[in-house]
């Protein structure tokens, strides 16, 4: 498992090929971290590429089981409150995004945020990124008072004119 984990990539688009040659090989350790009851950081990191590449090929059915085993690795070996486990609850947030599946991403998005927040801090890129996750879902959503967008002057943020989205606390 840890030597898989150690070739596999992460699932994004520029690792795609090497994705999809080790795939099988990650399956294959995907069923012994079940069958032998792995629990350890390397397995969870494994399950979470395997499932962000399954994911971006619209294998939603075997990747939700992968994050969903991702998540509770995380949370045994790291616990609940460390940037890992918010990172596979944002994961299988964005999952059940991208099925549609929204009531269902929205305690995973607002859990996420709570621990990068107070483990990672409101200005971290990760923190941002679960952020506006967040604030996308509740437009989809249609839970506009949910959302507040606040026009960042020259002197909050001189790189930009484009509005700031930021999810109220209601």
């Amino acid at each position: 498992v840890r030597a898989v984990n150690a070739a596999f990539p992460e699932g994004t688009f520029a690792h795609w090929e090497r994705c999809q040659q080790y795939l099988p090989h990650a399956l294959a350790a995907a069923q012994l971290i079940e069958d032998y009851r792995f629990s350890f950081p390397e397995a969870g990191q494994l399950l979470t590429h395997a499932g962000c590449y399954l994911k971006e090929h619209a294998e939603f059915e075997q990747a939700e089981l992968l994050m969903k085993h991702a998540l509770f690795i995380s949370e045994q070996t790291c616990g609940d409150a460390h940037p890992a486990t918010a990172t596979a609850l944002h994961n299988l947030a964005s999952l059940y995004v991208n099925q549609g599946r929204y009531a269902e991403a929205e305690p995973l998005y607002q859990r996420a945020l709570t621990i990068r927040e107070q483990v990672l801090g409101s200005e971290h890129s990760d923190t941002a990124e679960t952020l506006n996750n967040l604030a996308r879902l509740y437009w989809n959503q249609g839970k506009y008072a949910s959302i507040e967008i606040k026009a960042a002057t020259p002197k909050q943020n001189p790189s930009s004119s484009v509005p700031c989205v930021f999810v109220s606390r209601r």
